[in-house]
Order: structure tokens, then sequence, then C-alpha cells
């Protein structure tokens, strides 16, 4: 959803429209509030039940998001 390079322009982009990953809105969360956004959802994005490694891994590739 969120396309390959975190830029919110997945094939279904014009349909969910996720978040833009290199935003400073998203980046500017703590890791505890991308990780509820992970584990809740929200709007169309769906909740995630993941052990604690995936999520830890989830928010470091965000973070990597940043600097592009």
């Amino acid at each position: 959803c969120h396309g390959p390079f975190g830029g919110g322009d997945g094939p279904n982009a014009n349909v969910t429209h996720p978040a833009n990953l290199h935003l400073s809105a998203t980046q500017s969360k703590s890791d505890q509030e991308l990780l509820a956004t992970i584990r809740d959802g929200r709007g169309m994005m769906p909740k995630f039940d993941l052990d604690p490694a995936s999520n830890d891994a989830l928010v470091k590739k965000i973070r990597g998001f940043a600097a592009r």
C-alpha cells in the first residue's frame, strides 16, 4: 500500500490513500505511536498482530524512509 519505497504510491494508493512514510508527519511520531498504528490499524489500514521482532523491524524500516 505504501509502495516499494514508502512514498504512499502503491498499486492501490488511489483507493486506500496510504501515508507517505517520508514525510515529517509520519517521521515525527514516536516509535510507540508508529507501533500503535501497526497494531491497531488506521483508516483503511488493517491492524497487524505481529511478534515484537517484526514490529521492531517495521519501525526500523519506516525510520529508514526518512533519509529518502
